[in-house]
C-alpha cells in the first residue's frame, strides 16, 4: 500500500508527535508499505533524516496568513506525484 503521511513539524524537531510519526512510518515500511512523509523544512537545521521511507520537505511561507493555502498546494502536488492509496 502506498501511504502519504503529512505533518507540519517533524525531525530534527524532537517531540512526542515527531517521534511517533517517525516510528509509525518505519513500522509501516517494515510491513511492506511504501511510505512518504511530507513535512515542513526546518529553517537553519539539517533537514536530512536517515530513514527507510521517503521524506519530502516543503518551505513554509513567511506569513502565517498564507500557511493553509501554501500547505494545500504542496500536499496536493505530492498527492498527485506519489499517488497514495
Amino acid at each position: 500500500m502506498r501511504l502519504l503521511l503529512f505533518t507540519q513539524a517533524f525531525l530534527p524537531i524532537v517531540g512526542g508527535a515527531e517521534r511517533f510519526l517517525d516510528e509509525l512510518a518505519r513500522r509501516l515500511v517494515e510491513r511492506g508499505h511504501d511510505v512518504t512523509v511530507l513535512a515542513a523544512r526546518v529553517h537553519g537545521a539539517d533537514n536530512h533524516v536517515d530513514a527507510p521511507y521517503q521524506l519530502v520537505r516543503y518551505a513554509k511561507p513567511f506569513s502565517k496568513r498564507f500557511l493553509p493555502r501554501h500547505t494545500v498546494v504542496h500536499l496536493l502536488r505530492e498527492h498527485l506525484r506519489s499517488r497514495p492509496d
